[in-house]
């Protein structure tokens, strides 16, 4: 394997971390920063669909901060380059926190696939395209995942 090699696989691997980051630390420039201006995303049963970067971003931007404690991991990074692009696949695991009633959990776990397409552009490799796909049943209580985009929903 070529330094570039070396060097591309590094970068693109860096996406998939800097995406579960960027979502914890609520650092929605650093989210913004990981896509190109147009994406093809895919979440959760939602039909592929084309998005603005800035307007996905403006989503997370309304929705993480109504839980008080977010965590997302990619494990088992695996990238397949094909020239300027690259596809990554991880297993995601997602802890979102809220505080409840005394007696009712307080967080929900969601495991996922997270499947990324990857384009070299003249800023290094960025974001084109996100499936995310549910793969287990979640954890704790399924309504403090829920009610942030409820809340989002119908009070913007």
């Amino acid at each position: 394997m070529s330094l570039q090699e070396l060097s591309d696989r590094a970068a693109v691997e860096d996406l998939a971390s800097r995406l579960a980051y960027a979502q914890d630390d609520r650092d929605f420039g650093a989210l913004r920063a990981l896509f190109t201006d147009v994406i093809l995303l895919e979440m959760f049963g939602v039909p592929l669909s084309e998005v603005a970067a800035d307007d996905l971003t403006a989503k997370a931007a309304a929705t993480i901060p109504k839980w008080a404690f977010t965590q997302h991991w990619a494990a088992n990074v695996l990238v397949e380059f094909d020239g300027d692009r690259a596809a990554v696949r991880s297993n995601g695991t997602t802890y979102v926190h809220s505080p409840a009633e005394p007696g009712v959990a307080d967080y929900c776990v969601t495991r996922e696939y997270i499947n990324l397409g990857c384009v070299r552009t003249d800023k290094g490799w960025l974001i084109d395209r996100v499936t995310i796909v549910r793969d287990a049943p979640a954890e704790g209580n399924w309504g403090v995942y829920t009610a942030a985009h409820q809340r989002e929903e119908t009070h913007g």
